[in-house]
């Protein structure tokens, strides 16, 4: 096989501290072991990547060429599915605490999709392990994993490459500070979302728009 695209590598290497703690959080999903639970961990995936996914759609949108990739990649629509097949109306999922994503141009674009697109890596250990703890209710609410665990090390391949492609044009180190961006974002929602795990979230309040400090990077070019 031949060597990983050059701009995922540097991805890879420039985000390494961020990715224990990021799958660790992922994994957090082999703890539903109810229906309940399980429904839980999927209200906070989604206060965190429904709105990076309408963040990335609005900068594609101005730029053509990030189109294809974004529309390839969302999942938001099979995650809803998921969670109305888990009890939640329409109203409800309107009321769910999301965080306030800011995106600013392609590079940073860029560097939110990787970090989308590398959490799928573990979908399929989680997806076999959740589909013999809870067959039943996987039966009717497992599409947000299926759709993620197609072929993960394939498509974030692919993305490298694309990414690689679109560095041509963006510096590099801009979409690395993207990434690490969305790593510090996705860890600091975890830290405020886990308490839903617990306890469930309240629908009768307005939507709250959570917000993230941004760290300055120190990746150079």
């Amino acid at each position: 096989m031949s060597a990983p695209p050059w701009m995922l590598l540097r991805l890879a290497v420039e985000t390494a501290s961020h990715h224990a703690v990021a799958d660790e959080d992922r994994l957090g999903l082999l703890d539903a072991r109810t229906p309940e639970r399980y429904r839980k961990h999927l209200v906070r995936i989604y206060g965190f990547e429904a709105p990076v996914e309408a963040a990335l759609s609005r900068i594609a949108t101005l730029h053509g060429p990030l189109r294809g990739l974004v529309r390839e990649r969302t999942r938001m629509a099979f995650l809803r599915l998921d969670l109305r097949g888990l009890g939640k109306t329409t109203a409800q999922l309107s009321a769910m605490p999301v965080a306030a994503v800011e995106i600013t141009d392609v590079a940073h674009a860029l560097g939110w999709l990787f970090v989308l697109e590398r959490s799928t890596l573990l979908a399929g250990i989680i997806q076999r392990d959740l589909q013999r703890a809870m067959p039943d209710t996987m039966v009717r609410s497992c599409n947000y994993l299926n759709a993620s665990a197609y072929k993960p090390g394939v498509r974030l391949r692919a993305l490298g490459e694309a990414i690689g492609n679109f560095a041509q044009r963006c510096a590099p180190s801009a979409i690395v500070a993207g990434a690490i961006d969305a790593f510090r974002m996705q860890r600091q929602w975890t830290l405020l979302a886990t308490p839903s795990v617990v306890g469930d979230l309240s629908y009768d309040q307005p939507v709250r728009r959570v917000r993230w400090t941004k760290y300055p990077s120190s990746v150079t070019e």
